[in-house]
């Protein structure tokens, strides 16, 4: 299982760099130039993105109180409809539909794999010398990182039973180990994604691709009775929540435009 999903996700990410290289004309291998390295600007921006993804909810505008009313509404809808999509997907197995979940959907949100996907990204990007993917994989590193850790959080704090051991949705507070609430696969699944699609949305297929990785990874641990839909949903908001919130800081790196009679381009220093 490890070797052939695997070799389907390096050939994938070898093919985005390849793509993204040719196509998509603001990468940042453009730049003229990156100028320093150093341990203190990348590892210090993670404390300066935890606070913004914590501060992100809080109702301090128009819009944050929206977008609040809206996934309120959405999570808690979802909720009355838990146990009827578990019967729905107990009703609908099939042979193809195991082997898409087993070897493609569930890896993609499984713990190891988002580490897989980042250091690819990061190697493939340094060999053929394209900055964006190696700034890209670095942020959607730091994004798996924070929004894993507070998946861990919600789950040891909710500790609601898994549909597999549980008799209804509503045992909250019982789990010692089958912690459901919020689904770790989906809130990693949603990480990785929607990065992707946030750095690479001009492109056409990248956002596709991603996108049914992501629906896939969620889809797949209702199918394998791991989470209810409520679990899955959590999970989205919080990956998405917090991809968007690293993606859209820019703490440790600085753009500096340049202009000369020959070249207009930028410089790029990333403090790493």
């Amino acid at each position: 299982m490890f070797l052939k999903t695997g070799v389907w996700i390096l050939l994938l990410f070898i093919a985005l760099s390849l793509h993204c290289r040719a196509q998509d004309s603001d990468s940042l291998q453009h730049a003229d130039s990156i100028k320093k390295f150093t341990n203190r600007g990348y590892f210090k921006s993670y404390i300066t993105d935890v606070g913004e993804v914590l501060k992100a909810p809080l109702p301090n505008s128009r819009k944050n109180i929206l977008l609040f009313g809206v996934f309120g509404t959405a999570l808690t809808t979802s909720y009355f409809f838990d146990e009827s999509v578990k019967a729905w997907s107990s009703e609908h197995k099939h042979r193809s539909i195991d082997v898409l979940c087993q070897y493609v959907f569930e890896p993609y949100g499984s713990g190891l794999y988002p580490l897989i996907i980042t250091g690819s990204m990061y190697a493939i990007g340094s060999i053929i010398k394209d900055d964006k993917l190696r700034y890209t994989s670095m942020n959607t590193l730091k994004a798996v990182v924070i929004s894993g850790a507070i998946a861990r959080i919600y789950k040891i704090s909710f500790r609601r039973e898994r549909p597999s051991t549980a008799s209804s949705n509503s045992e909250w507070f019982k789990s010692i180990n089958n912690n459901s609430f919020i689904s770790g696969h989906t809130t990693l699944a949603f990480a990785v994604s929607s990065m992707l699609f946030l750095e690479y949305k001009k492109t056409v297929w990248i956002p596709v691709v991603s996108s049914i990785l992501a629906l896939g990874a969620g889809y797949s641990r209702i199918y394998e009775d791991k989470h209810w839909l409520s679990d899955i949903l959590a999970g989205a908001i919080i990956g998405y929540g917090t991809a968007y919130v690293v993606y859209k800081s820019k703490s440790w790196l600085t753009i500096i435009p340049q202009i000369n009679p020959n070249q207009v381009g930028i410089s790029v220093d990333i403090r790493f």
